[in-house]
């Protein structure tokens, strides 16, 4: 595929003062175009010069792709919200979680202390208070009871190989079974503690049928949910069957899947 052996683009997202951030990128007279799909987000032609800018250090912009954008759309986080941000290191999401629902309750869950490290300091640069870190294992440990939880799972990470090249050499037949087996896990276990009619995001960076498609299939056969229809939430043209679901190279986005699940009532019928 073309896209995957292209040098890709840097997208930056807004995060907030948005008159502020397009002022001073005219001002300092940056060629920059913002996205088709996501009008948060731009790339510049000066991407190394933004980055040691008062406009990055100081939080106004971060460097995100905006299929990640859209992902955080599909949760539609509101201040009310109790939200599990699971899978989280380095912490991108969520911090778009926090500017969207600055008054929610945010607990990000890892259990990868270097990668905590990142949040920690992603939560500092943009000076977010309502984000509570904890370390944990999501495909077996128990964690508090929300209405919201995304999980961002491992993954191959075949929707990303133009960034990370070696992928199409490195992983094996084996490695996509195990590893759909802990996306599984993750899935099953984060949704025993969401709340009855909340809501659960699936997502994954890979293309692969057996980490997206098939698998939510499985965890639709044992468990009482229902899917909800992503283009309510997201530009129509990256839904297919309810999902955001992008190849790589399209609307030059990395490729990747996400998917908006509602926990239902258990009814238990009793013979009397």
């Amino acid at each position: 595929m073309w896209f995957n052996n292209t040098s890709q683009s840097l997208w930056f997202r807004i995060n907030k003062d948005f008159k502020k951030v397009i002022k001073i990128l005219k001002d300092e007279r940056y060629n920059f175009d913002f996205h088709e799909i996501h009008d948060l987000f731009f790339k510049t032609n000066k991407s190394h010069l933004l980055i040691k800018s008062s406009l990055f250090t100081e939080g106004y912009i971060s460097i995100q792709n905006p299929i990640n954008g859209c992902i955080v759309d599909l949760l539609d986080p509101k201040n009310i919200d109790t939200i599990i941000d699971g899978c989280s290191a380095p912490g991108g999401k969520g911090a778009f979680i926090a500017l969207k629902a600055p008054e929610s309750t945010i607990i990000s869950i890892d259990n990868n202390l270097k990668r905590i490290k990142k949040i920690k300091e992603s939560l500092v640069r943009h000076n977010i208070k309502n984000i509570k870190i904890s370390v944990k294992d999501l495909s077996r440990d128990e964690i508090p009871k929300s209405n919201k939880i995304l999980v961002d799972v491992p993954c191959t990470g075949t929707g990303s190989i133009n960034r990370r090249i070696d992928i199409k050499w490195r992983r094996t037949e084996k490695e996509l079974r195990d590893i759909g087996l802990l996306q599984y896990n993750i899935l099953s276990n984060a949704a025993k503690y969401l709340d009855t009619n909340g809501i659960i995001i699936y997502s994954t960076c890979s293309i692969e049928p057996e980490e997206n498609e098939l698998l939510i299939e499985r965890f639709m056969d044992a468990h009482n949910f229902i899917v909800e229809d992503a283009s309510n939430f997201v530009n129509n043209n990256i839904v297919h069957n309810k999902a955001i679901k992008v190849l790589p190279g399209e609307y030059s986005l990395d490729g990747g899947f996400a998917i908006r699940l509602r926990k239902l009532w258990l009814l238990i019928y009793l013979d009397i």
